[in-house]
């Protein structure tokens, strides 16, 4: 089968076969970033429905109050300090001006005063909550007003696709990024590019991206929060058992060594009633920075066209590595007994005391910030291959898009600016909800600002090197193929030679349409 990619300017996805090819009638949820594009800050004791797929799991339970007001900046060319160094460095450490955004994030007089605009989104309660705010600003700035669907897990990406093919979707929408490429192939998103162009908008200068927010040349979403990956680890337990801390002994350098020793000493010191670790079988979402930092790469961006670089020698000695973690060392949550924990009405094993260290986007800080109260707890960079081999980070993420069928095409785009702007992106940064896109806000003090002490790594994993999921046309198969190996690797019913094969079948399915994304990292 010929992979090369499509270059005659047609859309791979005709709209009559666009609803089953974007798994329209699929359960199995692989939303986005913000823990995998699946609300992840479920307060304890409300257990949430099991971790589908690559994504944890969904809830929309009660978190702490937004805080009041909302926060409104100017744009001009104001500097904001900020702590996060890059990856080669202890994250924290380094100091860099971040230059606020030079574009208009204004509104034009002549938007309609009497529309009423829907915005589409997986988020829980509490995150919408937060985002009310926002909005509030926005009609009180515009007289548009927006009402806000929420519907979280695998029935978001179904009634998008469903609403995408009738032609009812709603005007704005948080991505399904694992349809991106089906979506703009099909003329189903509104393309953005010369309206962000008039307000001076730059995408590439003020914001960190996956990659999937242009497209052909084009801009065809705009930024909105991201979900770089860390470690988040119980300071009080490490310190109990006489372990190295990441920060207070390794000044934020640890190595794959220094966590398999750490880990060691929590899991024995837990008279068999604890692991060392939670680390998800997911392999882009959880093992991607780990493989990478390694010297392998689940997937060869730089390739021509892009794919799957798994069953690399690198990638399997990689794998290896982690499958040991969970079977001879028996230092990570088994992914077996950590769904048996939420059965139980566990919802956070690092949160009840039962892993000392968890690696894990930003979307649990809000439900760390509420729920633990009887530990300290920090966030420790992700870990290097040795002191002198920096690691590779990873990060997802979730822009905004506005529908090519928006009735209200400029009002939709005013609105989905609005969020990407610095008034939304700082409202993000004030409550700490995941990582506003906008690096201004993102390294703003609000954001920054302890608890927990190491604030500045989320944003340093993007100050250095790192890479974001394979999103192209059958991208979303793929990760759920290399998710349910990931798991059956650490179960023992698959082995790391094993992923080989598992590299060429996903390569046969590489899939663009009229153009490759520009992916980070490649």
């Amino acid at each position: 089968m010929d992979h090369t990619p499509a270059r005659s300017g047609r859309p791979l996805f005709g709209r009559r076969r666009f609803l089953a090819l974007t798994g329209g009638a699929e359960t199995a949820a692989l939303l986005a970033a913000c823990g995998g594009g699946v609300d992840t800050s479920t307060p304890t004791p409300a257990p949430p429905s099991p971790r589908p797929s690559a994504a944890p799991s969904t809830a929309a339970s009660a978190a702490p109050a937004a805080a009041p007001g909302g926060a409104t900046v100017a744009t001009g060319a104001t500097a904001r300090a900020t702590t996060a160094g890059g990856a080669g460095t202890p994250a924290g450490t380094a100091s860099a001006a971040v230059s606020q955004p030079t574009g208009n994030y204004g509104f034009p007089p002549t938007l309609k005063k009497d529309v009423t605009l829907r915005y589409q989104t997986f988020w829980a309660q509490y995150r919408t909550d937060i985002l009310k705010q926002s909005i509030d600003q926005f009609t009180q700035q515009t007289g548009v007003k927006v009402t806000v669907e929420s519907i979280p897990g695998a029935d978001y990406r179904t009634s998008l696709a469903t609403t995408m093919a009738a032609g009812t979707a709603p005007d704005v929408f948080i991505a399904d990024i694992w349809n991106a490429v089906k979506y703009y192939d099909a003329g189903l998103i509104l393309d953005l590019t010369e309206r962000a162009k008039a307000d001076k908008i730059d995408l590439n200068k003020d914001y960190g991206l996956i990659g999937i927010e242009q497209y052909c040349g084009k801009t065809m979403m705009l930024p909105f929060v991201l979900s770089p990956h860390a470690w988040y680890y119980n300071k009080t337990m490490l310190k109990e058992v006489g372990a190295k801390d990441p920060w207070d002994d390794l000044n934020g350098q640890w190595t794959f060594d220094d966590f398999r020793e750490i880990a060691l000493k929590v899991t024995q010191g837990g008279n068999g009633r604890r692991w060392g670790a939670q680390l998800g079988a997911t392999v882009e979402y959880n093992w991607d920075p780990i493989i990478r930092t390694a010297g392998g790469a689940p997937t060869d961006f730089k390739a021509n066209p892009p794919k799957y670089s798994l069953g690399s020698d690198a990638s399997i000695a990689a794998l290896t590595m982690i499958r040991d973690w969970y079977t001879k060392d028996k230092i990570i949550l088994p992914p077996d007994q950590s769904k048996s924990l939420v059965t139980e009405g566990i919802t956070s094993a690092f949160a009840a005391k039962l892993v000392g260290m968890y690696e894990d986007s930003t979307g649990q800080l809000t439900f760390l910030a509420q729920n633990v109260k009887d530990f300290e707890w920090d966030i420790a960079p992700p870990i290097r291959k040795t002191k002198d081999v920096a690691p590779v980070g990873h990060s997802d993420g979730d822009p905004n898009a506005v529908s090519a069928k928006a009735k209200n095409p400029d009002e939709a785009y005013a609105f989905v600016k609005h969020l990407a702007g610095p008034t939304t992106q700082d409202i993000l940064a004030k409550n700490k909800l995941l990582l506003p896109a906008l690096k201004a806000s993102a390294g703003s003090p609000a954001y920054l600002e302890a608890p927990p002490k190491h604030m500045a790594v989320f944003p340093g994993v993007l100050a250095g090197p790192y890479r974001t999921s394979f999103y192209h046309g059958d991208g979303l198969e793929a990760q759920q193929a290399m998710n349910a190996f990931a798991e059956q690797l650490v179960l023992g019913s698959k082995q790391p030679a094993d992923a080989k094969a598992l590299q060429d079948e996903m390569n046969k399915n590489v899939k663009f349409g009229s153009c490759v994304p520009s992916y980070v990292g490649q």
